[in-house]
């Protein structure tokens, strides 16, 4: 094992904590009156985002790095119909749902065949 291996941060756990962290401030800061945290619950699918780019950025396994793409794809979907982004919400955002899984399927047969070959997906180091 080398020395970049070594040190290599468990980024999954990084953003839970800070997750939980930021969490835990809003929350405070919410009972003693000093924000209203009503309106930042229509952007949770941002949690559901950023596990997903930190699973595919450092996966342990190959698996790890497609259910990262899922869930990057779901948060997408379930940001855009929080928000009302281009006029979709989620009953009429369901089109994308589809987009996102053949999407998912492509990017499997992708990550198979890669790894058939032998590589690992980072490129020659």
């Amino acid at each position: 094992m080398d020395s970049t291996e070594q040190r290599r941060l468990p980024l999954d756990k990084l953003l839970w904590g800070m997750v939980l962290i930021t969490l835990g401030v809003l929350f405070t800061l919410n009972n003693v009156g000093y924000i209203d945290i009503s309106s930042l619950w229509r952007f949770w699918p941002l949690i559901l985002i950023a596990l997903g780019i930190t699973r595919m950025i450092q996966p342990e396994v190959q698996r790890r790095r497609s259910s990262g793409v899922w869930l990057v794809m779901i948060g997408s979907w379930l940001l855009i119909g929080s928000l009302g982004l281009f006029g979709l919400g989620y009953g009429s955002a369901w089109p994308l749902l589809i987009v996102a899984v053949g999407a998912g399927m492509i990017w499997e047969s992708l990550s198979r065949q890669e790894r058939a070959k032998g590589g690992d997906g980072h490129g020659a180091n």
